[in-house]
């Protein structure tokens, strides 16, 4: 929900969010979050009771973005359609003529007659009879969902690896993501997402396997077991992005949370295949550990030598 509120002539605008998830890191990000349509900067978020939201799911799905960044866009044009309604009033004007520049709310071509935030909520305040400053004169509260699916991102990955045919062990020298995740909000957040997600789908590539007995014991149930990813598993990575606006939804933005792994998932294997597919290895399933990669080698030397 966004507020408009004024309290000893100084206007704020205001977010209340159920926070949580990383589009707010890395400080301000008000273009981006639709409020630039009011020609001011926002303080920070103010965190709401979660008790005052109802039901809320989270940040799964990439839809941080695409649905948390259009719904504050998406308020702010009804906001300001409420704030340009009463300055057209006040400055007798027609509201198509009314212009917002840097605070300065003012007919189109004549900014030295403009009136600020103040003025207008101040009009509306003593129309309403509102004398307690920390009550909102203007405010607004919708639902966005969007369209269709809200805006899936794309990538391009390509893992470039090297096997130790005597010991099957496998290493990745080079890894290149080129990736299209719509205008981006905060790059450090998108690469961070990125290089992480790329981390886990390598350690899922390379190591990680979950393995039960034929009694449906666990036999992964600690670290001491489970194949977790190493920093030595992963390369220095060249990552770029080539954004094209989604039409999915306002902002034209799309999510970048899953794209790392998943794409390394398909790289990684479709390069360890390649690989292997001069030694006679036509099938290479995950994890890529050394001892099962040795295994499919020493498969397809002993089907080569008897065939």
């Amino acid at each position: 929900a966004l507020a408009v509120k004024v309290a000893d002539h100084v206007v704020e605008v205001v977010e209340v969010l159920d926070r949580g998830d990383t589009v707010e890191v890395g400080g301000d990000r008000f273009e981006a979050r639709g409020l630039d349509l009011f020609g001011v900067h926002a303080r920070e978020p103010e965190v709401a009771d979660p008790l005052s939201v109802g039901a809320v799911l989270g940040t799964g799905g990439s839809r941080g973005g695409p649905l948390g960044a259009g719904v504050m866009k998406a308020t702010a044009r009804e906001l300001r359609e409420q704030v340009e309604t009463v300055a057209a009033d006040m400055l007798e004007a027609s509201k198509d003529d009314i212009t917002i520049v840097s605070g300065n709310i003012h007919v189109a071509g004549v900014p030295a007659r403009g009136i600020t935030y103040a003025d207008v909520a101040a009009k509306v305040a003593k129309d309403q009879g509102v004398t307690d400053s920390s009550v909102a004169v203007f405010s607004e509260q919708l639902k966005y969902e969007g369209v269709g699916n809200g805006g899936w991102s794309v990538a391009t990955h390509v893992a470039v690896v090297d096997i130790d045919l005597e010991t099957g062990q496998v290493e990745i020298p080079g890894y290149l993501v080129v990736e299209d995740c719509g205008p981006i909000i905060n790059p450090g957040v998108v690469d961070g997402q990125v290089r992480g997600g790329v981390a886990q789908g390598i350690g899922q590539a390379l190591s990680e396997h979950v393995v039960f007995d034929e009694d449906g014991q666990l036999l992964t149930a600690t670290f001491m077991d489970y194949g977790m990813p190493r920093a030595d598993h992963v390369p220095m990575m060249r990552f770029t992005t080539e954004p094209v606006p989604s039409t999915a939804n306002i902002m034209g933005m799309k999510g970048c949370g899953e794209a790392g792994t998943v794409g390394a998932l398909a790289a990684v294997g479709n390069a360890v295949l390649d690989a292997l597919w001069s030694v006679g290895v036509r099938q290479a399933d995950m994890p890529f550990t050394p001892h099962r990669v040795w295994a499919m080698i020493s498969e397809a030397e002993a089907k080569g030598a008897a065939g």
